[in-house]
Parts: C-alpha cells; structure tokens; sequence
C-alpha cells in the first residue's frame, strides 16, 4: 500500500535577537542549528535557511576591517556554517530587518544592541534603498555559497511584514526573486509599525499572484508557500494545561538556546489579530500540543514549519524526532519545495 505524500517544509530564520542584547552568534545561530541540522539529516530531510542578511553585512564590514578579533571569527564562523548546509542541499536565502542599519556593536561582550526600531519595516525605506539591499545580500550569499546570484529566487520579510506588496514588485523582479514565505496563516499585526494581516489569505495554500500578496493570481509572476498555523482549542483547560507545561519545561532547565532578548514589538490583543491560531514551528512544539501536530498533518498535505534556531530548547527537539519518526512512518514526504507540483509545474 503507498503511503500518502505530504509535502513537509523545515524553514528557519538564521538570525540573532533582534532587541537591546543580540546574544552570540554561538548560541543564537551554531549551535542549535547544528542540532538541528543533525536531527533532519536522521530522517532524510533538508532545510530551508533565511539568512539575515541585513545583520551580516554589517559582520562582514567588521570582519573586513579586522579590528575586533571576536567579530571575524563569528563571520568565519557563519560562512564555514552556511557552506556546509548548502554543501548538504540545504537551500539558503536572504531574510531582511532593515533596523540592523542603526544597530552599536560592543567589542567587550562582542554583541550588538538594536533600540531604534523606526526602520523595522521594508517598508520605511525608498524602493531604491530597497533595490540596492536586496542586491548586496543576494551577492553576499552568493560569495559564501560558490553559487550564481540567479539561484538566490526566495524570500521571507522580516517580522512578516511585506505588505503593501505593490510597493515591492519591481524590486522583486529586478533581482529575480519568484518564491515568497512570509505570509502566516490567520495571522496580523495591525501597528502601523510592524503591519501584516494574513487573515484572508486562503489557508494553509501554495498560490501564485501578482502585486496583491493576499490574492490568487493564475497567471502571477511570484508564488506564496504560507507558512501554517493550527486553530488552538479556546477552552480554559487548554490554555492552562499549556501555561502549566511551559513553566515545569522552564523549571526543569529547558530554556532557549539562544543568549539574547528579543525585540520589544507590540504583540498584544490591541494589535494582533486571531490569537486562537499558533504557528507551526519547532520552538513552540511540546508535549502538550504533540497531538494537535499530527493531527495536522494526518489532515494536510502541506505543512511549513516557520522556526527559530536561537528559540529552540533540547525538549523541543525530543517532540520534533517524535514527530519525524510518526511520520515517516505513516507518510511518504517531501522536504524540497522545488519538487511539490505547484512549483514544478
């Protein structure tokens, strides 16, 4: 009997904290990406890594002045990381948070501060700001992959937040870009300063469209993979049992990997809308929402997990080989996006 094939996307955001204490590179991004890396390799899947390019271009100045020893080995560092995921068919591509821009280095602790976030949005700068950063990440990448800039095809926004799209279709298709991964389902942020509104797009779908992100164009020149999210059940039991389990995690020392804070973005019910939809993602799988995961993907043929290295912790990782070995026991899948038929064909 053949299984069924479920199309099962690992994506990453490849990025330190974005707030007043970035964290290490070792523990935000080496570390537990390796770990990750390790545990897909078990099962035979890849992934998908959006590098903030933004913060890397700013590494790469410091790296290239050879002032502070500490930030050239962290760039020596992520580039030897990057080469070995592209080397393992990862596919690695540009994510950006424009504020990094403003962001202060401190030689001492070797981290950086990010407190002006008037330029968290894309959005906020000119196209031709845009155009010319899109264009040195996407050499950058190129340069540390060995590859031609035509591969580097995908996007994810920073924050989510890339809408309006009009805004950005000429840039997209100057620099080549055809496939974008930011929108999440059920998802919005209505502060003018972090804005995105994913509630009408259709759920949990791969479409292609045009200058209006959140509609289906057959004949659109860029395709959407969302990114999914599962409907949380609203009873007071359910929302107890997961408070309780994340404190006992916390007690029993599983805490993020990562060593920074994260940035101080208005996440509340005045802003965001639909807080009964969760993400799919690594960091927030436990034991107590393990079920809702399979389920999900019993009852889907697509599913895209959007994670953080920095966020992980070692339980998040037991529930995602738990996973993993449910369901390539019960499923035939697939972990390269350019093989699902909506982007073959």
């Amino acid at each position: 009997m053949n299984k069924a094939l479920k199309q099962l996307l690992f994506t990453f955001d490849y990025e330190l904290y974005l707030g007043a204490d970035s964290g290490s590179v070792t523990k935000c991004l080496l570390e537990p990406t390796t770990a990750l890396f390790n545990l897909l390799e078990r099962y035979n899947c890849k992934g998908i890594l959006f590098v903030d390019t933004t913060y890397l271009l700013q590494l790469q100045k410091l790296a290239k002045a050879n002032t502070f020893t500490k930030a050239t080995t962290d760039y020596k560092e992520i580039c030897a990381q990057l080469q070995f995921l592209h080397e393992n068919n990862w596919e690695i591509h540009i994510h950006l948070h424009p504020h990094w821009n403003e962001a202060t280095y401190n030689p001492t602790s070797n981290k950086w501060q990010l407190n002006n976030y008037t330029n968290y949005r894309l959005h906020t700068l000119d196209v031709n700001t845009i155009d010319g950063l899109i264009k040195e990440s996407q050499q950058l990448l190129a340069s540390i992959l060995n590859i031609p800039i035509t591969q580097l095809d995908s996007y994810r926004a920073g924050g989510w937040s890339i809408q309006p799209f009009e805004y950005l279709v000429n840039v997209f298709k100057n620099n080549g870009i055809k496939y974008d991964f930011s929108c999440l389902n059920n998802h919005a942020n209505l502060n003018e300063n972090f804005y995105y509104d994913y509630t009408n797009i259709v759920e949990n779908s791969i479409y292609k469209f045009e200058d209006n992100i959140g509609e289906i164009s057959e004949n659109g020149s860029f395709t959407e993979l969302s990114i999914s999210a599962w409907k949380k059940p609203s009873t007071q039991f359910n929302r107890i049992g997961g408070k309780l389990i994340n404190k006992l995690l916390w007690k029993a020392g599983y805490t993020t990997w990562g060593d920074g804070k994260a940035a101080k973005t208005p996440h509340n019910n005045t802003s965001v809308v639909n807080n009964n939809y969760e993400m799919i993602s690594v960091e927030l799988l436990t034991m107590h929402n393990y079920l809702c995961y399979k389920k999900f993907i019993r009852n889907n043929s697509y599913m895209q997990f959007i994670s953080h290295s920095k966020m992980i912790n070692k339980h998040n990782l037991h529930m995602l080989n738990s996973f993993l070995k449910h369901t390539v026991a019960h499923y035939a899948i697939n972990t390269n996006f350019r093989e699902i038929p909506e982007i073959k064909n």
